[in-house]
């Protein structure tokens, strides 16, 4: 039979495989679809490798399902792709494992979406990774998220980034961990984040280090707060800087202190203002100090006082500078008085001075004196009454010389009266007089005397009457005589008079004319003999006709003949008669006429014989009548002969008889005739 035109589909049927395996290509291709349809699934297996290559696409869908399954594979092996494609899915779904598994990759590729959608499990399995990695995207999408779960490895490995990323969400989600890792880095590149998103916690967990480092940003930004905290240290760890800034703020803030840790400083430095401030407090303080070291000073400044707080002493005593700086007044002012002690001295120093400012002044109390040593000018000054109120000695006396100078007038006034004594000398000299006439009562009694010692004029004139008046006897004897010498006026009234008493000779002989004149006579009163006996005649006739007449016996004993010579004629005549008595006869002689003339008869008539005698020649020339007259009886019989040689003619007459009677037979020898002739009748 040359062909099977016409022949009924029971005839084809009933023909033994015999006849069948002997069919030439011609007859096989005379068979229609219904006589193809008729062969047994014996008939089939017989055929040719030929003559199913000679079939039509058409005669190859009308194979019924059963029977498709039982061709061998070497017959599907020669299936062309139009055979392939013209096989529906309850065909596709019939072919065994086998069959699948010799499929070409053009077979394969030739299923289609709908085909390869339409395989089970097994079937999937049983494609090849050459079959897997040429199906078309659509045919990637048409896998059930069930079947997706049973690819190979190495099949998922076998995916392009096209089939990657059309797995998508569900596809993503549907994938085990070990199918997740064989993933190429491309593929993970190319995943939605969608897809990223739809992987499992668990799963994330387990991406190689390699598979997390090809993230994009993106993806990254797509992880929620769960999936970030399901990533392994050593995931973290291979962050990029723009993945770990991708992770955004929640992201940041659902890490946890362990993850923290893991990220590299570069990962540290890259992170947001927003991003950083996302750290809990009880994250902040488990940072590395390598991180906390590589922390911007924009980072620094968005944190809150809670994460300030939170800080650890190792993390706060590595911030550098700048960072330190950046915490602005409110982050210092948050600070604990261990935080910041745990600051370096040129973190101190580096400090803005509101933020010197802001520190409260218990903390104040804990810095060292290395940092309080470290202060700037402004910073000092910006410390405040309170803040230096708050120091102690110790601390104070750290501060340089400029801080000192640096003060306000109310900040040198906060100063306890226990450490004001306690400053050094040095600081003490570099106080402005503007400082020191701020000083109270009770603050310049509290300086030591070494510090008084120290003074210089300026200062010491800065006291000012109430302060050069509190001062002590051992403090006044300590300022130095150039220090006494520009005390004002009223400084050295403002002296008690028991004081006054205690100033050193050389204090004394510093004190100016104008200062000794202004000395009251109870503070005139109140000097010591060995204070007058310094005096010079200058500061003598300074101490005016009061001074003199306050001063006492003993008093006028200690001044020299000098300065008893320098005294005016009011200030003789101040001089009581009780006083005049102690007058030395060198002191007496060294009187100037007019200083003589001044004594008054009162007070010549005051003087003892050997004080008279000790009178000039020209002083008792320069007598009046009256005060010659006021000599006693006595007295005037002892004058010596030169005395009364020196007499005037007006002096003689003025002598009533009881005096003439008293002069002795030498005081009369020595008359001159004018001096005799104005005795007079009587």
């Amino acid at each position: 039979m040359a062909t099977f035109t016409g022949v009924p589909t029971d005839v084809i049927a009933s023909l033994s495989t015999t006849t069948i395996a002997g069919l030439t290509t011609a007859q096989v291709a005379s068979l229609s679809t219904a006589q193809v349809a008729a062969l047994t699934s014996d008939q089939l297996r017989v055929l040719s490798t030929t003559s199913i290559v000679t079939m039509t696409s058409a005669d190859i869908a009308a194979i019924s399902s059963d029977n498709i399954s039982v061709l061998t594979t070497t017959q599907i092996k020669v299936l062309t792709t139009a055979d392939i494609t013209a096989l529906d899915t309850a065909h596709v779904h019939a072919l065994t494992s086998a069959q699948v598994g010799v499929l070409t990759t053009a077979q394969a590729k030739a299923l289609g979406a709908t085909g390869v959608g339409a395989l089970g499990s097994d079937q999937l399995r049983a494609l090849s990774t050459a079959d897997i990695a040429v199906l078309s995207t659509a045919q990637i999408q048409a896998i059930s998220t069930d079947n997706l779960a049973t690819l190979t490895t190495a099949e998922v490995a076998a995916l392009t980034t096209a089939q990657a990323q059309a797995l998508g969400a569900a596809g993503a989600g549907a994938l085990t961990s070990d199918q997740l890792r064989a993933l190429s880095t491309a593929d993970i590149a190319a995943l939605t984040t969608a897809e990223i998103a739809a992987i499992s916690t668990d799963n994330i967990s387990t991406l190689t280090t390699t598979q997390v480092k090809a993230l994009t940003t993106a993806e990254v930004q797509a992880l929620d707060t769960a999936h970030v905290q399901a990533l392994g240290t050593n995931q973290v760890a291979v962050l990029s800087t723009a993945q770990a800034q991708a992770l955004g703020a929640a992201g940041v803030g659902a890490l946890t202190s362990d993850q923290l840790r893991a990220l590299s400083t570069a990962d540290i430095a890259a992170l947001t203002t927003a991003e950083v401030a996302a750290i809990s407090t009880d994250n902040i303080s488990t940072l590395t100090t390598s991180e906390v070291k590589a922390l911007t000073t924009a980072q620094i400044a968005g944190l809150d006082t809670a994460h300030v707080q939170a800080l650890g002493t190792n993390q706060v005593a590595v911030l550098s500078t700048a960072q330190a700086q950046a915490l602005g007044a409110a982050g210092v002012g948050a600070l604990t008085s261990d935080q910041l002690r745990a600051l370096t001295t040129t973190d101190v120093a580096a400090l803005t001075t509101a933020e010197i400012q802001a520190i409260s002044t218990a903390n104040l109390a804990t810095l060292t004196t290395a940092e309080i040593a470290s202060l700037t000018t402004a910073q000092a000054q910006a410390l405040g009454a309170t803040g230096i109120a708050a120091l102690d000695s110790g601390q104070l006396r750290s501060l340089s010389t400029q801080d000192v100078a640096a003060l306000t007038t109310a900040e040198v006034a906060a100063i306890s009266t226990d450490n004001i004594s306690l400053l050094t000398t040095a600081q003490v000299k570099a106080m402005t007089t503007a400082q020191i006439a701020g000083l109270d009562t009770a603050h310049v009694q509290a300086l030591s005397t070494a510090e008084v010692a120290v003074l210089s004029t300026g200062q010491a004139q800065a006291l000012g009457a109430a302060g050069v008046g509190a001062l002590t006897s051992d403090q006044l004897r300590a300022l130095n005589t150039a220090d006494i010498a520009v005390l004002t006026t009223a400084e050295i009234a403002a002296i008690s008079t028991d004081n006054i008493s205690t100033l050193t000779t050389s204090e004394v002989k510093a004190l100016t004319t104008a200062q000794i004149a202004g000395l009251d006579t109870a503070h005139v009163q109140a000097l010591g003999t060995n204070q007058v006996a310094v005096l010079s005649t200058a500061q003598a006739q300074a101490l005016g006709a009061a001074g003199v007449g306050a001063l006492s016996s003993d008093q006028l004993r200690a001044l020299t003949t000098a300065d008893v010579a320098a005294l005016t004629t009011a200030e003789i005549q101040a001089i009581s008669t009780a006083n005049l008595a102690t007058l030395t006869t060198a002191e007496i002689a060294a009187l100037t006429t007019a200083q003589a003339q001044a004594l008054g008869a009162t007070g010549i008539a005051a003087l003892d014989s050997g004080q008279l005698r000790s009178l000039s020649t020209q002083d008792v020339a320069a007598l009046t009548t009256a005060e010659v007259a006021a000599i006693s009886t006595d007295n005037i019989s002892l004058l010596t002969t030169a005395q009364v040689k020196a007499m005037t003619t007006a002096q003689i007459a003025g002598l009533d008889t009881a005096h003439v009677q008293a002069l002795s037979t030498a005081e009369v020898a020595v008359l001159s005739t004018g001096q005799a002739q104005a005795l007079g009748a009587a």
